[in-house]
């Protein structure tokens, strides 16, 4: 899906951003705009909207796409591992997600706003921007040389809202993914009695949810999950954009299930109500080379963890990472 909104967006806007860099590269030596010059930048701001309405359409429709089926399939992917992770005794007390939470989690927003809106107003702030650095290289008096910089600006502003699209599409697949696998769990509270975070663990993993990775939360009897003593309240993933945490269902022990003793050793083993047998973030940190701990950290962060004045806990809160000058120590 990623791949089909970036070529939908270079479908729609990459001849925008070749013709600018193309453009800025054509006047560096000019003393003023050449009328060929001139007229690609007007021809170019005069299309500008019926490109940006290409790219809107065609985003929109295959996220959406993408989205729909993620929601319809997710609740049923998740219960099917529940099932092949349990005994089947258990089975028969499974439920499905309502319908109802499925299209729920189709039109959430991430903050204040949908998906939706915020691929439109990246797509207009692009609009407006090339617009801006085009009518400054078309207006009289204006340099060469600052003209050159502002389309190269523009065409900045092209390619680095290829990115943001990206990050917006895939940051939206999780979201709805973990909110249905989520209504899914309260639907088999029966059977659950919480969910455990796993965080990606590479060089990649952020300090917001590094912390989170094996931190459990549990459900109180009315289905809401309870505060983590440590950690604080739960929020459901995604934490940030292009967030890569899932939320992986507790099962109940076989006791606390009130099953009969007589279930085999291996149905018990597989109903323990433990945590998966994988170690936490702070464990995995120490197992990496040196080089990896300072790309991971940086040199500022990683003489204080060395130092033991700062625990890896305390380099983000809940929502980012902190500078050092707000770091405890």
């Amino acid at each position: 899906m990623v791949r089909d909104v970036v070529a939908a967006y270079e479908k729609a806007l990459g001849d925008v951003q070749d013709e600018l860099e193309d453009v800025a590269a054509g006047i560096v030596d000019e003393d003023r705009l050449p009328e060929e010059e001139r007229a690609r930048l007007e021809r170019l701001r005069d299309r500008l909207d019926a490109k940006v309405r290409e790219a809107r359409e065609v985003m929109r429709d295959r996220i959406a796409e993408e989205l729909t089926t993620t929601a319809q399939t997710e609740g049923g992917a998740v219960l099917n591992a529940m099932k092949q992770a349990t005994p089947e005794v258990v089975h028969v007390l499974f439920g499905e997600v309502p319908e109802a939470q499925v299209v729920r989690a189709l039109t959430t927003p991430i903050g204040v706003r949908v998906w939706s809106d915020r691929l439109d107003l990246g797509l207009l702030e692009v609009r407006d921007n090339v617009r801006r650095e085009v009518a400054a290289a078309l207006a009289r008096g204006a340099s060469m040389e600052k003209a050159a910089e502002g389309i190269r600006a523009a065409a900045g502003y092209v390619e680095a809202y290829r990115g943001q699209a990206v990050s917006i599409a895939r940051t939206e697949i999780q979201r709805v993914a973990n909110d249905v696998a989520h209504s899914t769990y309260r639907e088999n509270l029966d059977v659950l009695k919480g969910v455990t975070r796993l965080a990606t663990l590479d060089t990649r993993t952020c300090l917001v949810c590094a912390p989170l990775h094996m931190v459990t939360w549990y459900y109180d009897e009315a289905g809401n999950l309870l505060d983590d003593p440590e950690h604080g309240p739960h929020r459901t993933p995604p934490l940030h954009p292009r967030c890569r945490c899932f939320d992986a269902p507790l099962t109940k022990s076989w006791a606390e299930l009130g099953l009969p003793v007589g279930l085999s050793r291996r149905d018990r083993e597989r109903l323990d109500g433990s945590l998966p047998q994988n170690m936490d973030y702070p464990a995995w940190f120490k197992r990496q080379p040196q080089v990896r701990q300072v790309e991971i950290l940086g040199p500022g962060r990683y003489r204080l963890w060395r130092s033991g004045k700062v625990k890896l806990g305390d380099f983000a809160d809940t929502q980012r990472v902190l500078r050092l000058d707000e770091l405890p120590a």
